[in-house]
């Protein structure tokens, strides 16, 4: 078995098994099940929904943590995530997730969300919109360890463009729910990443801006940065994760996040 540790990006005692697409959890986690993302339920949002690739996509794990901070981690209203991606490709695109966005809190502000890059070779696609014209389309190329925030009401897309497995764990506001109507109702996000390196726009959208390529960089709006745990961050000061479960208090910041580089 392929296995590796994650623990010095991550702050987890954390092995993933890149073989069997799982992660191994160490004592003093608080685990919790797997569900697998298999290539029939994904094909609603791909280029060619008759394509063939790996029959298991990717597995999720939603809100693990270390036992002894998880009543923390509840009561600030958060919840921590974790994906490991098989590697290779559906049809001609690399293996990726579907494409959604996050509903919104009693503000009427959506949910952001923060990645952490533990293995492999990733890139965050986002859109400022799931309708028919989007004006707005941004690609950031990861590596382990690089931290991306996605803004409130972002479209965002997650593909493995390397030879390895992909793994990486999120920061998720405890409330938030996933949006896929508008995104599956036009056959995925609005370009296609393909494996030869090419990026072809879909169809059935209107109108789609050509995606810049925005570098990985800290948020100094939010007091984090890039090359540290995400976890570790949140533990060394609690209320620098506030803008996850209070999003609309923090309407500048975003407006700083979203500006075009």
């Amino acid at each position: 078995m392929s296995t590796c540790s994650v623990q010095s990006i991550s702050g987890f005692d954390i092995e993933l098994d890149l073989e069997g697409l799982a992660f191994r959890f160490g004592p003093g986690m608080h685990a919790v099940p797997e569900e697998r993302r298999k290539l029939d339920a994904v094909r609603a949002s791909l280029m060619d929904p008759t394509s063939a690739g790996p029959e298991d996509l990717y597995t999720i794990y939603m809100d693990f943590g270390r036992t002894a901070e998880r009543e923390q981690v509840v009561g600030d209203g958060l919840l921590y995530g974790g994906v490991i991606y098989a590697a290779g490709v559906t049809g001609r695109e690399f293996v990726r997730s579907q494409g959604h966005r996050h509903t919104a809190n009693e503000q009427g502000v959506s949910y952001p969300e923060v990645y952490e890059f533990w293995h492999g070779n990733g890139l965050i696609y986002m859109q400022q919109a799931d309708g028919p014209a989007v004006q707005d389309c941004r690609v950031v190329e990861c590596n382990p360890g690089d931290v991306v925030i996605v803004p409130p009401d972002w479209v965002h897309m997650t593909a493995n463009v390397g030879s390895e497995p992909l793994a990486f764990g999120a920061w998720c506001a405890r409330g938030q729910g996933f949006i896929y109507e508008g995104v599956r109702a036009r056959h995925g996000v609005a370009w296609y990443f393909l494996a030869d390196g090419t990026r072809v726009r879909n169809p059935n959208y209107e109108s789609a801006a050509a995606p810049i390529t925005q570098p990985v960089r800290d948020y100094p709006e939010f007091d984090m940065v890039t090359g540290e745990s995400i976890y570790e961050q949140y533990l060394q000061k609690p209320s620098r994760l506030r803008f996850m479960s209070h999003p609309h208090e923090f309407m500048d910041a975003w407006r700083s996040v979203e500006r075009k580089p």
